[in-house]
């Protein structure tokens, strides 16, 4: 713990954990009945931990794969009401004005929810357990990885989804290219606490008798290439000038790269799920285990 407390004030200029959090060791485990990794001891990140990383202009990037593919949702199932939990500074929900009558965002972060409110947006802290309202349409981008209990996180989520609405989850994906990198610092707590693949989305589907209508992984891009060859190479034993040179070849040859690289064994950072609540009296509550 303590090397991945340096690695943090390395990176982003601080340190995220508490001295008790620090003494002994992390270990990532694998739940055998749904399939969802996880950290251990639980360290979970509160929402000063958020205000300091959407200092950084990387944190909440304008443009995401998962923007694009949602928009297009959007427009496939027109629905009259949509909810983004976790919706950061705004810039998704930005996209959607004019695509729906009600747009709303919830966030716990005051930084990012008096960014989002600066452009006019609908934005609350409000818990989802107190909101009455209902949503045709509900997105939780890169928001159940950082969940103490997304399992009972996600049965508030749909009690605020329509029967018949779809509920879209975009999260890292834990096979595509950071797979390759020793450390990845912000996939691991205090900031992410949980690892999703493909089998805890079918578990939660059947938990909850939704239905898998989508799915789909981001694909391999220049700048998650560069930075899976940059840490590779940070990653190596050889000395800093030849890393040096290294990083300066394949600055020189990415586009080489890019067009020679494998499709099916790297892929990009987030996969994407639309998951459709069914169309009866459904509450939403069902039991999801250890999720």
């Amino acid at each position: 713990m303590h090397e991945l407390a340096a690695i943090w004030k390395r990176k982003v200029g601080f340190d995220p954990f508490l001295p008790a959090e620090k003494a002994g060791d992390l270990r990532k485990l694998l739940c055998v009945k749904c399939g969802l990794a996880y950290f251990s001891p639980k360290i979970i990140g509160d929402h000063t931990l958020y205000s300091k990383l959407s200092k950084f202009d990387w944190y909440y990037p304008k443009n995401k794969w998962e923007f694009d593919q949602a928009i297009g949702l959007v427009r496939e199932h027109n629905p009259q009401s949509v909810l983004e939990v976790g919706c950061g500074a705004g810039e998704f929900l930005h996209r959607l004005t004019g695509c729906a009558d009600k747009v709303v965002g919830v966030d716990i972060n005051e930084h990012a929810i008096a960014t989002a409110r600066s452009k006019g947006l609908n934005v609350t802290n409000q818990s989802l357990a107190k909101m009455s309202d209902t949503f045709d349409m509900i997105f939780m981008f890169q928001v159940l990885e950082h969940l103490d209990a997304p399992g009972v996180f996600i049965a508030d989520v749909l009690a605020r989804l329509n029967p018949g609405g779809h509920l879209v989850l975009a999260v890292p994906n834990p096979n595509g290219y950071m797979k390759h990198i020793d450390v990845v610092f912000l996939d691991m707590p205090p900031h992410h606490n949980t690892c999703w693949s493909n089998e805890p989305f079918e578990y939660l589907a059947e938990a909850y008798d939704l239905k898998m209508v989508h799915y789909e992984t981001e694909p391999m891009n220049y700048e998650y290439l560069r930075a899976l060859l940059f840490a590779q190479i940070a990653q190596s034993q050889i000395w800093g000038a030849v890393k040096f040179m290294q990083k300066i070849a394949v600055l020189w040859l990415l586009p080489l790269l890019y067009l020679l690289r494998n499709v099916s064994e790297c892929s990009g950072q987030t996969h994407m799920v639309v998951l459709q609540k069914a169309g009866g009296d459904r509450d939403g509550t069902a039991s999801v285990g250890t999720i």
